[in-house]
């Protein structure tokens, strides 16, 4: 039950809704850890949408919300080209 009144049972609503238009949109929600300051983390706050950020330390646990598309271009940028090197 949701009552606009009371505010009953909105929480739900609005989670159920959120994820719907996320998946809708072809988008996903992923946790991703970088160092705080640098290039990937400054590049996932320009790029993506960011649910939450924990710092600890040097690095971040940013919670995001990003394209396939734009996923792959931060693969491509950070994660490939460390590999290779």
């Amino acid at each position: 039950m949701i009552s606009c009144t009371t505010g009953e049972g909105l929480d739900k609503l609005k989670k159920k809704i959120e994820s719907q238009i996320i998946k809708a949109t072809g988008r996903r929600i992923i946790k991703i850890r970088v160092r705080t300051g640098r290039d990937e983390y400054e590049w996932l706050r320009t790029h993506t949408a960011i649910v939450s950020i924990d710092t600890d330390g040097d690095y971040s646990v940013m919670e995001v919300i990003v394209t396939k598309s734009d996923l792959d271009v931060f693969k491509s940028l950070f994660i490939r080209k460390k590999i290779n090197n």
